[in-house]
């Protein structure tokens, strides 16, 4: 096909150029307008000298096709390979300290190519990867870069302003999901404190779509980061999640003694603890999704007062917390009464992670709380002051 390219567009016979298989990408010197014209190529974005990258339909790769006399040196594009883009990239990262260097690396050329399966750079998307690489070395984060993260089963946008979703955080969503189908609740009433991004109200109405999620946040960065997400996840089929501004303390009065399930991802870092290594978090998270008095939890007090008030007798609450909160984060939910089945659990990695409880509206005597097996998560998010209200 590239042949055939070639000498329709009136350029020489195609060179393949960098190391591929063969039948992979090639670089062709003819008229991009001809081969749409001439051939049935599709045209993808033009290059400034002229030229633009093509695919033919029946192709499973493109074609990069340039005007006859340029940019060919000698008998070679000036291309870079992707691999050996992608190792010099994982070089630099892990000179910086970066500790996740080759997954990023990749997940950087991936954003710069956006789907296109070339197994090579041209000039603009190299330079556009090594600028990607250059900020990513100085510890900008890597969903702040491509603009969106993996979570689960859907994929969230993510952005300065709001705390960036971690993988710990799915063993929360693993703990709900289970539960529910548990207890066969039909249609379940959730309630997220602490949205951030809206990462678990998202994830469970794509997870639980009979369930009804309301999604609370006060962060008015946050807020607009949750409400993008909410959209694009009812735009691809998911159920609405009903988003309201507000403080976790406050939030939702209409709905007091009828919540089936309280979830939250809160601020949980104590205001001691200054010694946080990642630069990622420090510089880059926002400090009202971070810190949380003293000892990290004047925020999950809040959450444990909220949740006493939805809940239905019965109900359930999950908080998630840091792993050196396993014995005081469950203490609070035992030393307030009320509740039963207090138990903490830990994430894919073994740490102390996140506490869930049941309401029962009597009191009990003070045990210690339960360990379960385990389950995985950590993540985002901010706090409270204000009544809720819609912003849906």
């Amino acid at each position: 096909m590239a042949t055939e390219l070639a000498a329709a567009c009136g350029g020489p016979a195609p060179v393949v150029t960098g190391r591929y298989r063969l039948g992979d990408v090639r670089h062709v010197t003819g008229d991009p307008s001809r081969a749409c014209s001439e051939l049935g190529f599709v045209a993808g974005v033009p290059f400034a000298d002229g030229g633009a990258r093509v695919r033919h339909r029946g192709a499973a790769r493109p074609l990069t096709c340039r005007p006859i006399g340029r940019p060919l040196v000698g008998e070679k594009e000036v291309v870079r390979p992707l691999d050996d883009a992608v190792r010099a990239a994982t070089a630099t990262l892990t000179a910086t300290g970066v500790p996740t260097a080759a997954a990023d690396a990749e997940a950087l050329a991936r954003h710069v190519l956006d789907g296109d399966s070339s197994d090579a750079f041209d000039d603009r998307a190299e330079r556009a990867f090594a600028d990607l690489v250059r900020r990513r070395a100085q510890r900008v984060p890597l969903a702040h870069l491509t603009g969106r993260v993996p979570f689960r089963q859907v994929e969230l946008l993510v952005g300065p302003g709001v705390f960036v979703p971690q993988p710990e955080t799915a063993s929360v969503v693993q703990w709900v999901v289970d539960a529910v189908r548990a207890r066969r609740w039909a249609a379940p009433l959730m309630v997220d404190l602490c949205t951030g991004t809206g990462t678990i109200a998202c994830t469970l109405a794509n997870e639980l779509p009979t369930a009804t999620a309301h999604a609370v946040e006060q962060d008015l960065d946050a807020l607009a980061w949750a409400r993008r997400n909410t959209d694009a996840r009812a735009r691809a089929g998911d159920s609405r999640v009903h988003l309201h501004h507000g403080s976790a303390g406050d939030a939702l009065p209409e709905l007091n003694g009828q919540v089936d399930l309280v979830v939250s991802n809160p601020p949980y870092v104590a205001t001691t603890e200054t010694h946080i290594p990642q630069p990622e978090v420090v510089e880059h998270d926002p400090a009202v999704a971070l810190w949380a008095g003293a000892d990290g939890l004047d925020v999950v007090r809040e959450v444990e007062r909220a949740a006493r008030r939805l809940l239905k007798p019965g109900g359930l609450v999950v908080v998630e917390h840091s792993d050196r909160q396993g014995q005081t984060a469950p203490a609070l939910f035992l030393d307030t009464g009320g509740w039963t089945e207090v138990a903490d659990h830990r994430d894919q990695d073994g740490h102390d992670r996140f506490v869930t409880a049941r309401w029962t509206r009597r009191r009990h005597r003070k045990q210690p709380p339960g360990r379960p097996a385990t389950g995985w998560g950590r993540s985002q998010d901010v706090s409270p002051r204000r009544a809720g209200r819609s912003v849906e």
